[in-house]
């Protein structure tokens, strides 16, 4: 199962290959994580989002949103 720190790499890398520039995620503490907390960060052209979480339920996915959909409109 990957940790919150790998969803947040990997979803930083899906993002920029779409040309996003995402902001910072917020800290998630250790034991929100662990329960399957998650963390949600937007990019700072367009505002797209993208969200990880880190034990999705069986019809949830780890990493999702439109900033690892479709490209950025950068303005």
């Amino acid at each position: 199962m990957a940790t919150m720190a790998q969803l947040r790499r990997e979803a930083r890398a899906a993002a920029e290959a779409r040309g996003h520039a995402l902001g910072k995620f917020p800290s998630v503490p250790a034991w929100a994580a662990a329960m399957g907390g998650s963390s949600t960060a937007e990019c700072d052209t367009c505002g797209a989002w993208v969200q990880v979480i880190a034990k999705p339920a069986p019809n949830e996915i780890g990493i999702g949103g439109s900033a690892v959909a479709v490209n950025c409109r950068k303005a």
